[in-house]
């Protein structure tokens, strides 16, 4: 997936979102959400006690294929 398909896609979405809202974007639990954070393979940005998800941190996940499998039909 291509950067600028994956910014086409978020548009609507907010700049920065909460962890459970990148969730939501990513259609994946708020734990496995977390997981990805706490392994790096997600960024973020901790403010306080509080994690948030730039959405370039987003595209950046979706864009970089050693984050998922691809299996043509």
């Amino acid at each position: 997936m291509t950067e600028r398909k994956c910014l086409s896609m978020l548009k609507n979405e907010p700049e920065v979102m909460t962890v459970i809202e990148a969730a939501k974007v990513l259609r994946l639990g708020k734990n496995k959400t977390y997981d990805l954070i706490s392994s790096g393979r997600l960024s973020s940005i901790k403010v306080g006690g509080k994690i948030i998800v730039p959405k370039m941190c987003l595209v950046s996940f979706l864009t970089d294929t050693k984050n998922y499998q691809f299996n043509p039909v």
